[in-house]
């Protein structure tokens, strides 16, 4: 479950900052949902008792702040550009 949680925060920060060109922030509407589910993966791998390594909490620490920072500055993005641009 970890390497899921990986690649969906790798995947949604990717998609965040591809939404970030102009005429293509209508995409920050579909990485919404999937930097959720992101977040909340990333969120169970955390508190397992049995996730103590640390390279499986590394991991899941990174892809958890690339959620945060895709679920944080796309709102945002998306008011500058009325909500489609």
């Amino acid at each position: 479950m970890s390497k899921i949680s990986f690649i969906i925060g790798i995947v949604a920060f990717g998609l965040f900052i591809v939404g970030l060109f102009p005429c293509l922030g209508w995409l920050n509407w579909l990485n919404f949902p999937l930097a959720l589910a992101g977040l909340i993966m990333n969120g169970i791998v955390l508190t397992k008792e049995d996730s103590k390594d640390e390279g499986v909490r590394n991991k899941a620490l990174i892809a958890l702040v690339l959620c945060l920072a895709a679920l944080g500055i796309g709102p945002i993005r998306l008011f500058f550009g009325a909500g489609l641009l």
